[in-house]
């Protein structure tokens, strides 16, 4: 499985470093709605799986599972809900800088060079 997974964030990075930057020249700039945020944070399963096994990894309530089990699935849908409103909020103020070509590819290197740190981070 992290075989797996670093393969798919090297993927992601390389897929970011390479993404096209500049406005195309019909293409109509729009800021994410919450609508849409809302529903790539839903349609984000790895998320949900990422977070669940780290929250399984200790007990809350000890020897009361029912307890133990209903705080960790508050916990993961708090940290899911002001995750996704914290992206939202950066992609609508990053949407709106007037960026150059050359500051857009910057900024997508210095992200996808996270990507590769952090899978490589993961695989050791």
């Amino acid at each position: 499985m992290s075989v797996a997974a670093t393969t798919y964030l090297l993927y992601l990075a390389f897929k970011i470093a390479t993404s096209p930057v500049g406005d195309a020249e019909n293409e109509i700039k729009q800021s994410p709605t919450p609508f849409a945020g809302g529903l790539l944070g839903v349609s984000n399963p790895k998320a949900y799986a990422a977070f669940a096994s780290l929250f399984a990894s200790f007990q809350i309530f000890g020897s009361n599972q029912n307890w133990d089990g209903m705080a960790k699935w508050l916990g993961v849908v708090a940290v899911m809900i002001v995750v996704d409103a914290i992206w939202l909020l950066a992609g609508h103020k990053i949407g709106q800088l007037n960026l150059s070509v050359r500051s857009e590819q910057v900024m997508n290197y210095v992200l996808a060079g996270a990507i590769v740190l952090a899978a490589i981070l993961a695989l050791i």
